[in-house]
């Protein structure tokens, strides 16, 4: 098991929050010009204290025992992936969270899982130019590729999982499956892609047997296909500041935000396409340097 030494000794919220609510500032004349100046970019809000960021946006602070729960969520468990301690440390400021030494504590983090030390991929040089693909809309492209064969298999005989992921998006769609088979993705296409989101114009997989049959963003994925940001499952635990807002929101205000954020969907989808293009033209300029 993962641990990660955290001082909570003194919780580091403690001065800011007795300023900023009494205006009482530590004895030592040192910590009162500390406190004085970095109290500018934190706020109280019913009693719980948050930093802005230059973005503009109001971060949770957590204490010690509350930003290893962030770290554990964020890098290990359900909402996590696995990365290294600056896209950690990154990830969490843009769920909304912030502690006065995550960066420090999130590349610790990072450098002591077990699981990050055991799995990490060897580098090797690019033999080829990247050829980025595109996707001009949501559900346009979607990429198909096979998981498995998993050992153990489930309590039901399933040892494969097809996943189906949207390239505009990242919008994914799996399904746990016992073998693999050309009806099998057919089926899966048909109900899974064609039926909710309409006939694609790509479809591109690795032309494995059970693909090769010719019957066959600065925004997150729930998003793009959506139009409202996921609740995390960090934020049903530890609350952050768009929780605690709409906490107040009556039915009818509730509905006309969403109808709002509807309307804007389409504005949001293009800047995500555009941020896209701009990303992979970045990406493939770094990419080719090294071919």
């Amino acid at each position: 098991m993962l641990t990660i030494a955290i001082n909570n000794e003194e919780d580091w919220r403690t001065p800011l929050i007795e300023y900023l609510k009494y205006r009482k500032f530590p004895d030592d004349t040192r910590h009162k010009t500390e406190v004085r100046q970095r109290s500018s970019r934190f706020i109280l809000y019913k009693d719980t204290l948050y930093r802005r960021s230059f973005e503009g946006t109001y971060q949770h602070c957590l204490s010690g025992e509350e930003a290893l729960e962030a770290m554990t969520e964020a890098h290990s468990r359900v909402c996590g992936a696995h990365q290294s301690g600056p896209k950690l440390h990154f990830r969490i400021k843009r769920m909304g969270y912030y502690w006065s030494t995550m960066v420090k504590d999130c590349l610790e983090y990072a450098k002591k899982c077990e699981s990050c030390q055991l799995q990490a991929n060897f580098i090797h040089q690019p033999p080829k130019y990247l050829h980025p693909t595109v996707a001009s809309w949501s559900f346009d492209a979607w990429g198909l590729d096979v998981v498995g064969p998993i050992n153990p298999k489930s309590s039901v005989g399933h040892i494969y999982i097809l996943a189906a992921t949207d390239y505009f998006s990242k919008w994914a769609k799996v399904v746990p499956l016992k073998e693999v088979k050309k009806e099998t993705v057919v089926d899966f296409i048909r109900i899974n892609i064609i039926f909710r989101y309409g006939v694609p114009r790509y479809i591109i997989t690795d032309n494995g047997k059970s693909f090769y049959n010719k019957a066959a963003t600065q925004a997150t994925p729930y998003f793009l296909v959506y139009g409202v940001e996921a609740v995390l499952l960090l934020e049903s635990q530890i609350s952050s500041l768009r929780i605690a807002i709409q906490e107040g929101l009556t039915v009818e205000d509730n509905a006309r935000l969403r109808l709002e954020e509807l309307e804007a969907l389409d504005e949001k989808r293009l800047e995500a396409q555009q941020q896209l293009q701009c990303y992979q033209a970045r990406m493939s300029k770094a990419f080719n340097k090294k071919v």
